[in-house]
């Protein structure tokens, strides 16, 4: 009988976890032995329904560190925030079928390691989350950091602060979106979409600050709607080092 009641409080005691939610912190090292912890987030109720990683680096300083955590928590709290919001308001509505279904909301963040080892690290973090709407909606975030130097590495400090490298960089990005994007006769013809990709893509450091890079390959991503109609979702530009030897970007030279 003991251990009957000791079996149902522990499974009480889980499934307050599972419907309150938690947070975990796992400890993973890469084939450089570069320490990483993975934060893990998980929240589900009747509202909505939260997964979320994301990387935390004993080598790294703390402000690189935070600037990660506080991304996560600030678009968690405005992610709750809005969700709150529209299901007060679905479930006010004639007949709304919400209040039959669960979790009709969610949030995800993901991230994917481009290289960590002993000299850089760079990652990305994709989101997805629905908070009411016609649809969801997707973001990208992108980290890199320097471990000889201990420093996070901007875009300026990539390409050395130069205009005129991000002059030809953005040429090429431009040119290779036009090719994503253009496809029909009727794309090439239209205007506006050609302004939102030129726009979107101009040379201005502040359209490229979501980048990533490994050995022989530059990765820059754009936000949904930040070179594109919502349709195309978050974009991808890749580029290679023969182009970006030419151009005498420092870490390819």
């Amino acid at each position: 009988m003991k251990n009957k009641i000791i079996l149902f409080l522990i499974l009480v005691l889980v499934g307050v976890a599972i419907f309150f939610g938690f947070k975990n912190i796992n400890k993973i090292s890469d084939s450089n032995a570069l320490s990483i912890m993975v934060v893990s987030i998980f929240e589900k109720d009747q509202m909505f329904n939260i997964n979320a990683e994301y990387p935390q680096f004993k080598l790294a300083n703390d402000a690189f560190n935070k600037k990660i955590e506080e991304l996560i928590n600030q678009k968690l709290s405005s992610f709750k925030e809005n969700a709150s919001r529209n299901w007060e308001a679905l479930r006010s509505m004639p007949d709304s079928p919400f209040g039959e279904y669960p979790a009709p909301f969610y949030f995800e963040a993901v991230w994917k390691p481009i290289q960590t080892n002993k000299d850089y690290i760079s990652f990305v973090i994709n989101l997805y989350s629905f908070e009411g709407g016609a649809h969801g909606n997707s973001e990208v975030f992108a980290f890199n950091y320097d471990l000889k130097n201990k420093k996070e590495v901007t875009f300026k400090d990539f390409i050395g602060n130069s205009q005129e490298k991000l002059n030809k960089i953005s040429k090429l990005v431009i040119a290779d979106l036009e090719g994503q994007i253009l496809i029909t006769e009727r794309d090439k013809d239209d205007e506006e979409l050609k302004s939102m990709i030129r726009e979107g893509a101009s040379p201005k450091f502040e359209n490229y600050e979501n980048f990533s890079f490994y050995k022989n390959k530059l990765a820059i991503y754009f936000q949904k709607y930040q070179v594109a109609p919502g349709v195309f979702d978050t974009m991808e530009v890749k580029l290679y080092e023969n182009q970006l030897k030419q151009i005498g970007i420092p870490y390819f030279e």
